[in-house]
């Protein structure tokens, strides 16, 4: 996985299909910090938050 290698964070501001569905246990390797911000709110905090992910929903009313 090459688009998110190294980042401090994911930040989602596009509903692409590689976003909608990525391997989680995959970014969460790859990421310095465990944490998506979710622009597009394609995800369940839940979701996230079993993978031991950080998840800044916007508009959810905060993190969760």
């Amino acid at each position: 996985m090459t688009w998110c290698d190294g980042a401090d964070a994911l930040v989602v501001c596009t509903e692409w299909n590689a976003f909608k569905a990525p391997d989680f246990e995959v970014v969460k390797e790859h990421l310095k910090h465990p944490a998506i911000v979710d622009g597009r709110n394609l995800h369940e905090p839940d979701t996230l938050e079993a993978y031991g992910i950080a998840y800044y929903g916007i508009g959810w009313g905060g993190a969760f």
